[in-house]
């Protein structure tokens, strides 16, 4: 330990040091630290002194009746850590695997479409109905992936601070509130409007900034990231808000592959207007 770390515990008081070793959390009280570091500061001959190199070893030497140097083992204090998070079950895994999956499945089918038309060829050249099919298969794998969610809950161990009613109260309000974002712009936007349209050449005459476009430009999105955190606090699972956190970064990810691809599209088309326009007058 340099002069400057050993100042620096010197002046923190009754705090809690985690020192971790390969395979040993040393869990002991500042004032523990601060008695071996005058220890050291003490004049007396080399062996007498704490040493940077015996410092850890002085430690567990020093002791008094109101703290204790508690020795635990890595694994036990992970486990410990964790113990509200059952890692071990399988369907865990396999709703967060669902999760990361049906942003990455919708925009990479949607700009297959637009680049091969891959969906309207299957459609037998009708845009519309290709852009009702992948309507149908992004809505089947939400309803699929919440039913994983669900399950994962089930399996997962609770938290008596979430079991509580008025914890119920506020998972009910986050719930309605993200179901009121999902149906409002759904109801906003249309269906194709909803599921990708723009990437079958079916463009909306305008931007929608009526509400809850008014309130945030992903309303479907935070819509969802709410009912994710609702569900889970109905529950009261804390695996679930690590799945709400998850379900929150997927979509911030996919923002910031779908905005500036949507907004290339309208931007073509409004260039594709003003030749036109140009056209007309000469």
């Amino acid at each position: 330990m340099s002069s400057r770390q050993g100042s620096s515990v010197k002046n923190c008081t009754q705090q809690t040091l985690f020192i971790a070793t390969p395979r040993l959390i040393n869990v002991i009280c500042i004032h523990q630290i601060e008695l071996a570091w005058e220890l050291a500061q003490e004049p007396g001959p080399p062996s007498a002194a704490v040493t940077s190199s015996s410092f850890p070893r002085q430690l567990q030497l020093v002791n008094d009746s109101s703290c204790h140097l508690i020795h635990v083992n890595m694994a036990e204090y992970l486990k410990l850590a964790s113990g509200f998070v059952d890692f071990d079950q399988k369907s865990l895994a396999v709703a967060a695997a669902a999760i990361a999956f049906n942003p990455i499945y919708w925009n990479t089918v949607a700009r297959q479409e637009y680049h091969n038309k891959v969906l309207t060829k299957l459609a037998g050249g009708n845009a519309r109905l290709g852009c009702y099919l992948l309507a149908a298969s992004i809505f089947s794998l939400g309803i699929f992936r919440d039913y994983l969610y669900e399950q994962a809950l089930r399996s997962q161990p609770g938290h008596p601070d979430l079991e509580t009613d008025l914890v119920k109260l506020i998972a009910g309000g986050l719930f309605l509130a993200g179901n009121v974002l999902v149906i409002s712009s759904m109801w906003a936007l249309g269906l194709t409007g909803t599921y990708l349209g723009d990437y079958f050449g079916i463009l909306m005459d305008s931007r929608v900034t009526s509400f809850p476009f008014n309130v945030t430009d992903a309303p479907m999105y935070y819509g969802s990231t709410l009912s994710f955190l609702g569900t889970a606090l109905w529950y009261g699972k804390p695996a679930g808000v690590l799945l709400t956190i998850e379900v929150l970064v997927v979509y911030l990810v996919a923002l910031r592959f779908e905005d500036p691809f949507t907004a290339g599209i309208y931007e073509k088309r409004e260039k594709e207007r003003a030749k036109a326009k140009r056209g007309k007058k000469n």
